[in-house]
């Protein structure tokens, strides 16, 4: 009876060393410290007669450790690969894990993984990995809150330059508003300024070619009275944007006031209009005119150069009123 009851005993052991693999309790987790999301990987040495790899190493993929490995939520798989430690084989499982504490692998079977997608019946060899543990941030930090978002570090030395850029876009910002606010009188202030700028350079013209006419002193008085005539009439075309050059000599005065607004002064636009009557007169009628006689090329250069000092004094006073205008 005893001797039958070992050989019962015998058989059961056999029978169960043919199933299950004969572990040797040796596991690594690299990195030591795992924390979620991070990638990692266990390495489990483990001794088994079933094993059926034939050569010194395997490696297997995400997908194949999949098609033979219960699927979890705890982790999920890179890879792996098996090769031969000494006496024993040692599974390397590259994995990510998805929780944090103790997380158990799946018993997996080794010949099945080893067999892949052939449909052939091979021995079982079950592995089971020992539990790992994956660690906490939080309980690493000792505390459970998220804690807000830390401001951004600034580089050494910047802090005025960082001032000085935001002082000088806000200077920016107000000159804008305010070159806005103002934009209509400060674009009324240009326009007359350059127009007063056109006035000058026309009046320092007309005072140029009156000169270059006293240094003429054999020129006939009819053809000096034409030119005289001819060196206003551009310039009040000029200053007037109007045709001047082809206006009748009795029309000026009426042009002159109704293009001022009946502004320009009464000695003005008698002063422009006696000048074009006497140098008609010295033109067409050879001076016999009474008004005419006694004028001489001097006397008449020196006429109109007090017409056109006339015409400058009127254009400062005019700019200076306007300028003071809101």
């Amino acid at each position: 009876m005893r001797r039958f009851a070992a050989a019962v005993c015998l058989c059961l052991l056999l029978i169960c060393s043919g199933v299950f693999c004969v572990e040797e309790q040796s596991v690594v987790l690299l990195p030591k410290e795992v924390y979620v999301g991070d990638a990692a990987e266990v390495r489990y040495v483990f001794s088994a007669e079933t094993c059926m790899l034939s050569a010194d190493s395997a490696v297997f993929s995400a997908e194949e450790l999949a098609a033979v490995w219960n699927s979890t939520d705890d982790f999920s798989v890179i890879g792996g690969s098996l090769s031969k430690e000494g006496n024993g084989y040692m599974l390397t499982v590259a994995f990510r894990p998805w929780v944090t504490g103790t997380l158990d692998f799946p018993p997996i079977d080794i010949n099945a993984l080893l067999a892949g997608a052939e449909k052939t019946t091979v021995p079982a060899c079950i592995a089971d990995i020992p539990p790992v543990r994956i660690s906490s941030v939080a309980e690493r930090l000792g505390t459970m809150q998220i804690q807000p978002a830390a401001a951004p570090p600034l580089v050494p030395g910047t802090t005025y330059a960082v001032y000085g850029a935001a002082a000088a876009a806000l200077a920016l910002l107000l000159g804008t508003a305010i070159a806005a606010v103002r934009f209509r009188r400060i674009l009324f202030a240009l326009r007359l300024y350059t127009q007063r700028v056109r006035q000058i350079r026309n009046y320092r013209g007309a005072r140029a070619r009156l000169r270059r006419l006293q240094k003429k002193k054999d020129m006939p008085l009819e053809v000096c009275a034409a030119e005289i005539e001819h060196v206003f009439r551009s310039f009040m075309e000029s200053r007037f944007l109007y045709p001047f050059t082809v206006l009748a000599t009795q029309e000026t005065a009426a042009a002159i006031a109704e293009l001022t607004g009946n502004t320009a002064p009464a000695a003005l636009i008698e002063a422009v209009d006696s000048l074009f009557r006497t140098c008609d007169c010295l033109r067409y009628a050879g001076g016999r005119c009474a008004a005419c006689r006694g004028i001489d090329a001097a006397q008449l250069l020196c006429d109109a150069a007090d017409c056109l000092a006339l015409f400058e004094r009127g254009a400062a006073a005019d700019s200076d009123t306007r300028g003071a205008q809101p």
